[in-house]
């Protein structure tokens, strides 16, 4: 409960007003979809690709946001 209120904290900051729902809506649903998605596709990955597979799509997934979050920050 402490950690998703401080990121939807520093998320609402980091938005503009004029576009702060959506940014939080934006937000908030990528977090629920990443718990609804995440759990059968980490398991189908370790069951049948390989036990390191779960890990190995979380780093690129991150090395991607880390892009994005990059060029966001910039301008």
């Amino acid at each position: 409960a402490l950690y998703m209120t401080t990121v939807n904290s520093l998320v609402s900051q980091r938005a503009g007003q004029t576009e702060r729902g959506l940014v939080l809506g934006a937000f908030n649903s990528a977090s629920w979809a990443g718990r609804t998605l995440g759990p059968p596709v980490t398991g189908t990955l370790f069951s049948f690709v390989a036990q390191d597979a779960p890990l190995l799509v979380a780093a690129g997934i991150m090395v991607g946001c880390m892009v994005v979050l990059r060029r966001v920050v910039r301008g």
